[in-house]
């Protein structure tokens, strides 16, 4: 049994699915905005996922993290300072 499973559907319908060991990196991009998601294992074997914000396909090179969630840990208590709130901490501190 694979560890990481990654599926997506089509805009024609079409569904489409990939098993993994190790992991995934997906982009999903617009002109000038996007992201990147990628899964793996950290050093502990524990499931990790990263979401970055990317420049889309007009800068592919640019790529701001946005949050990082693992198996014991959904935000180290900063996610604020990346633009999201993940977590109650955050959230409570939280001023829009």
């Amino acid at each position: 049994m694979a560890r990481f499973r990654l599926s997506y559907v089509t805009d024609r319908g079409r569904h489409y699915s990939n098993l993994s060991h190790r992991g995934h990196e997906v982009n999903v991009n617009g002109w000038s905005k996007g992201i990147k998601v990628i899964s793996e294992t950290d050093s502990n074997g524990r499931d990790m996922f990263t979401v970055l914000l990317t420049g889309g396909s007009n800068r592919p090179g640019l790529a701001k993290l946005l949050v990082r969630i693992r198996d014991d840990i959904a935000c180290e208590g900063n996610c604020e300072s990346f633009g999201t709130i993940n977590c109650e901490r955050c959230y409570e501190n939280y001023e829009e």
